[in-house]
Parts: C-alpha cells; structure tokens; sequence
C-alpha cells in the first residue's frame, strides 16, 4: 500500500502541513529540512541506531520527546521529511538516498529487514547499512 498524505496526517497526530512546511497543533513550526541537514540528521540517528541495537528510532535521544532539540518528523524519518516538505509525497519515489538495490525502505528492504531483526547483531548490520546509504544521482 502507498503511503498518502492521509497516512502522513494519521503517522503524525499532532502535525498538520501549511504552505512551506508543518506546523504541530501547538502552534509550533515543525524543522525546515535541507538536503543537506536531511542527510546529516539521517546519518546521527543511524549512528546512534547503530551503537543502540536493542532501541527504536523514537528512543533516539536528540528528539524534543527525550530532552534533545530535535522536533518529531515523519516516520521518524528525515529522508521521509524531507520528501514531504518538498515534494509532498513519501519517498519511495523520490528519496535522496539511494537504496539499491532494494526498492526504497519499504516492503523487504534494508530498514524492513532491520525493523524485523531480533538479534543486535543482525540490527546493526543493517543499522549500518541504512546510515551509510550514498546519495541517489
């Protein structure tokens, strides 16, 4: 099943999209992703997933929810985010990283395979994988 900006709405309560980004019910902005800062932010989460097997992405200590600076995003996901806020749709189509020679994240590919894992080793091998993804050409 695709993924819609519904299942966006839905995988972020609390965020509704306006003109130029998102904005969470509070009223405050949601983070302006760069390509760049997409990437950067992707790579420390992945790290950290990396050297934290036995920890989902939500447990990541740089989201505001932990204590950190770092505002939710979609999917926890700043590939995801940055796809959205500046293509207005998921990335499987459009992801900056480049998943070869899986067909993105989704279905059995790398984070699938990752999510999945039950032993730490088998996490941060594809912990691995995913933080050092090259950007798609």
């Amino acid at each position: 099943m695709a993924h819609t900006e519904a299942m966006l709405i839905q995988d972020a309560p609390g965020i509704r999209h306006v003109p130029g980004g998102f904005v969470s019910d509070d009223g405050r902005n949601v983070m302006k992703l760069t390509k760049k800062k997409a990437i950067e932010l992707h790579r420390e989460l992945w790290d950290w997933l990396y050297h934290h097997p036995n920890k989902q992405k939500w447990d990541w200590p740089s989201w505001e929810s932990n204590g950190g600076n770092i505002p939710r995003v979609s999917s926890y996901c700043f590939l995801c985010e940055y796809s959205v806020q500046h293509w207005n749709n998921y990335c499987r189509e459009t992801c900056i990283l480049d998943w070869s020679p899986d067909s993105g994240c989704l279905g059995d590919g790398a984070f699938e395979r990752w999510d999945n894992a039950i032993s730490p080793r088998t996490r941060k091998k594809y912990a691995k994988i995913i933080r050092d993804l090259p950007e798609r050409q």
